[in-house]
């Protein structure tokens, strides 16, 4: 086979790795410590967090990707006694990822247009929960009891 024919088999193969494994580590990196750190992630589509809070003196680095909770056209309604009622759906990116580090990992974050953050991070045999108030500025990060 020829050169040009190798080429041309190499190329498509080439550009469907580079569409399809993209790594995650090229995505835009953000801080947890950052003051708009919750309205960017808000509007990011692919991100690496650094200096996620688990514990008191214990952070992580995670890899995370936007994904879509509701359908396109979905509606939330409540029923009741008094009839139904329809509310908006939540206004939250949603990203699922992993630790940096640990390649069989997987997290879990949200951030909501409020600037409210919520993350669950298991590593170690433990599982970290995270709750961060915007208006308080106020993050409360622990490890469950089991």
């Amino acid at each position: 086979m020829g050169l040009a024919k190798s080429l041309l088999l190499i190329a498509p193969l080439t550009l469907v790795t580079s569409l399809f494994l993209t790594p995650l580590q090229a995505a835009e990196p953000l801080n947890f410590k950052d003051a708009n750190f919750a309205q960017a992630l808000y509007q990011a589509k692919q991100v690496q967090v650094a200096a996620v809070p688990l514990e008191a003196n214990r952070t992580a680095e995670l890899e995370l990707e936007q994904f879509q909770v509701f359908a396109p056209h979905a509606s939330i309604t409540v029923k009741s006694a008094t009839g139904t009622q329809p509310l908006p759906l939540p206004q939250t990116s949603y990203f699922k990822g992993k630790v940096t580090d640990q390649e069989n990992s997987a997290v879990f974050m949200a951030a909501d247009a409020a600037g409210n953050t919520r993350s669950i991070v298991p590593i170690d045999g433990e599982i970290y929960v995270n709750n961060t108030d915007a208006k308080t500025a106020q993050s409360s990060a622990r490890a469950l009891d089991p």
